[in-house]
């Protein structure tokens, strides 16, 4: 599954992928980097995944890489 470009559009993409089995919030606003909070149902363990702008990859709150938005 590819997402398509960066920034809210590859975290739409990406909550979509994780299915039921996560509650998922869009947060984005001007100014701010875009970031999907991410819950499991079944645990309850969560954070926070942001996706920058410009060079399609998703972090994580410590600025470690995870993906590129297009895996």
């Amino acid at each position: 599954m590819t997402a398509p470009g960066s920034g809210p559009a590859a975290l739409e993409h990406l909550a979509a992928a994780l299915g039921p089995g996560f509650i998922t919030t869009l947060v984005a606003g001007a100014g701010s980097t875009s970031r999907l909070s991410v819950v499991s149902r079944g645990t309850r363990a969560g954070g926070d995944v942001y996706a920058d702008d410009s060079g399609g990859w998703f972090w994580w709150p410590w600025a470690e890489p995870i993906a590129a938005t297009s895996d």
